[in-house]
């Protein structure tokens, strides 16, 4: 019961931070370029998510085909995780590859997470500082993470440190989750551990607080 418990929290929790990231990414402007045709598709697409994946993803793929930039990222999406299609990691980073060609901001961070799961991270590492002109914080966040996936060091937690700083003050709740743990386990050092408790209860007040 614990660990079921605990999964649908950080589901919970994870959903919350992907739902920051689209709301501080670029999707309205994208969503405010798409043709009538297009946004049909999407809207049509959206209604069949969740009881028939597999049309859904066909209204998707359509959109994604005629030039719609969102669902490129869209498919990308369903191509690596398997939805409503079967998983094809190839086709999942061309979609990510033309999304993020078209200028999609999250497509970035699926991209990146695709390429470092095929431990391509020096690939993933470069789609995503090569979005940091943007001004899009999640990548900050993201980036510290490709990294300290490849080492838990502590050489590699002192350097993606200022990202995670930067990413937490914008508000990243997953930055200052990642950050606090850092904090809490030594990582730099024991005077910073009760400081990392303070992170820690911070962040589950604001993950709370965000929920209601």
């Amino acid at each position: 019961m614990t660990c079921k418990l605990c999964d649908r929290f950080w589901e919970s929790f994870w959903m919350s931070c992907d739902a920051w990231e689209r709301q501080h990414s670029n999707e309205n402007e994208l969503f405010a370029n798409e043709s009538e045709q297009s946004w049909e598709l999407i809207q049509r697409a959206a209604k069949l998510d969740d009881c028939d994946p597999e049309a859904a993803f066909q209204f998707y793929v359509t959109a994604a085909n005629n030039g719609s930039v969102w669902c490129m990222e869209a498919v990308g999406w369903r191509y690596w995780s398997g939805s409503g299609v079967i998983a094809d990691l190839s086709k999942a980073e061309d979609y990510y590859r033309r999304a993020v060609s078209g200028g999609a901001w999250m497509a970035r961070i699926g991209y990146a997470r695709l390429l470092s799961s095929i431990q391509r991270h020096e690939e993933a590492e470069t789609v995503l500082k090569d979005g940091m002109d943007t001004g899009f914080h999640p990548l900050h966040f993201w980036l510290a993470r490709t990294r300290y996936d490849r080492s838990e060091s502590p050489e590699v937690a002192r350097e993606v440190r200022p990202m995670l700083r930067h990413a937490a003050r914008e508000g990243h709740l997953g930055a200052q989750q990642m950050l606090s743990r850092m904090m809490l386990t030594g990582k730099f050092g024991l005077l910073e551990i009760p400081r990392g408790i303070g992170l820690a209860v911070n962040g589950a007040l604001k993950f709370a607080s965000a929920r209601h």
